[in-house]
């Protein structure tokens, strides 16, 4: 079995802000990449009609709380340009951190079968 804490974000890019979206994405990329050793994942996909999808894996809960304050020096910004539509939780996170995300509406998926590797 394993224990995963992450989500999955599901959003849409506002008409117009394409460059504004990337430009953000971009700088939280290189931050969270720099300063957050505990995000073992955080992933960006796009679709053609600009859907976007986030998936971001931790390597525990505490690592997960230190990217929620990361993420709310940026959220203001990010919001401007983009829409969330679906918060998936992966796993199953302690409240406090879901009370994190409360205004997303999260939609819990519990740990059900499979196995993870350590690279």
């Amino acid at each position: 079995m394993f224990n995963n804490v992450g989500w999955i974000v599901e959003a849409k890019i506002k008409n117009g802000q394409q460059q504004a979206f990337k430009s953000i994405v971009d700088e939280m990329v290189e931050i969270i990449s720099q300063q957050e050793m505990g995000t073992l994942n955080y992933q960006y996909y796009i679709s053609d009609s600009g859907e976007i999808i986030v998936y971001e894996h931790f390597k525990d809960v505490s690592a997960a709380h230190k990217h929620v304050d990361t993420w709310e020096n940026y959220s203001e910004r990010w919001l401007k340009t983009a829409e969330p539509t679906r918060v998936i939780y992966l796993g199953d996170l302690p409240k406090d951190l879901q009370a994190r995300h409360a205004g997303l509406t999260p939609q819990q998926y519990h740990t059900y079968a499979g196995f993870e590797r350590s690279h």
